[in-house]
């Protein structure tokens, strides 16, 4: 409890500023107790702002005054912060201080201060975090949070910006600046898709790739693209093939992970299957599986006597399965 004990002592409340919209109601409880007697008595007031309120005034001569309860309640509409303080003859000493919200209650009991939250959240300044707490909060030896915006929960931290906007899991969020991803591999992509373990994005260097269950299916680099390990698409150019030209920037469609097969162009007019498009060359290069030899007699290509017979060939090519060869010369004037 708290005695005055002389007719100088008296206990005074005070905020830290006039009120915004209405100042904070203030009830004691005391007894004052003499040689002859004991008398319970009680006091109301309204604080005044910065101006000390005499709640518990200095007892009469020979009388004993003491303090059994004290609560000062924000009435106001802003947090406000509540001093209670002793003073003995115009000397003054602070007994309590607490940072009250719209609705909190300082209350002075049986000799202990305590502070009851009306929205159930305890001010920083008083020890508590400031937040509401709507959920559950388990406070473990290796929690901290720090008021620099840093979360530590047990070896991962993270670190909330002064400015921004957070994303959040479950809600579609547009971002305004470059994002990042750690570069991952075929087994653990930087990017993963639906949880399952090695299905997702991931790049190498100058490599981006598309994984399933961990086996690169499909990737694109600066010599062209990928299906499974095989290069199916080559680039002999970065220039745009619309732009620059038919054949600009596109090489080759490769073997697609068959060792035994050719390259093979097919065209199309958008009908899988078809092949009925048309193929534009300057030059069309066969490689192999042709014949320099030009046979004499009846039926055969026959040569001027100033040709050489190795000025000519005979050039593969395939219809519905079958090779047929056309001959072919170096001159325009065989």
């Amino acid at each position: 409890m708290i005695v005055l004990d002389t007719v100088n002592r008296k206990l005074q409340v005070l905020m830290d500023a006039t009120a915004t919209t209405t100042e904070s109601p203030i009830v004691a409880s005391y007894s004052d107790i003499s040689a002859t007697s004991f008398t319970p008595k009680a006091n109301q007031s309204i604080t005044a702002g910065t101006t000390p309120i005499d709640i518990v005034p200095a007892p009469a001569t020979a009388t004993q005054r003491m303090l059994k309860y004290l609560a000062v309640n924000n009435a106001d509409t802003v947090q406000r912060i509540v001093s209670v303080q002793y003073n003995d003859n115009g000397t003054t000493r602070l007994l309590q201080k607490a940072t009250l919200a719209v609705g909190d209650t300082l209350t002075y009991s049986n000799g202990q201060w305590t502070q009851t939250a009306k929205s159930s959240v305890l001010p920083a300044i008083n020890g508590g975090t400031g937040v509401a707490n709507t959920g559950t909060i388990t406070n473990g030896g290796n929690t901290t949070i720090s008021g620099g915006g840093t979360l530590s929960l047990g070896g991962f931290t993270m670190t909330v910006p002064a400015t921004g906007t957070a994303a959040l899991l479950g809600t579609a969020n547009a971002f305004a600046a470059a994002q990042g991803m750690p570069a991952g591999s075929a087994a653990a992509p930087g990017m993963n898709f639906a949880g399952i373990a090695g299905n997702g994005i991931w790049g190498g260097g100058t490599f981006l790739a598309i994984t399933n269950l961990g086996s690169s299916i499909m990737g694109v680099n600066g010599s062209g693209f990928f299906m499974g390990g095989a290069k199916v698409v080559g680039f002999t150019s970065t220039a745009d093939p619309i732009a620059a030209g038919m054949d600009t920037g596109f090489s080759r469609i490769g073997t697609l992970g068959v060792a035994s097969s050719p390259p093979v162009a097919a065209l199309g007019n958008g009908v899988a299957g078809d092949f009925s498009g048309t193929l534009k060359l300057t030059l069309l290069n066969v490689a192999s599986g042709g014949s320099t030899t030009i046979g004499a007699g009846v039926g055969s290509v026959r040569m001027t006597s100033g040709n050489a017979a190795t000025n000519t060939a005979w050039i593969p090519i395939q219809y519905a399965g079958t090779t047929y060869y056309v001959p072919g010369w170096t001159t325009n004037n065989p």
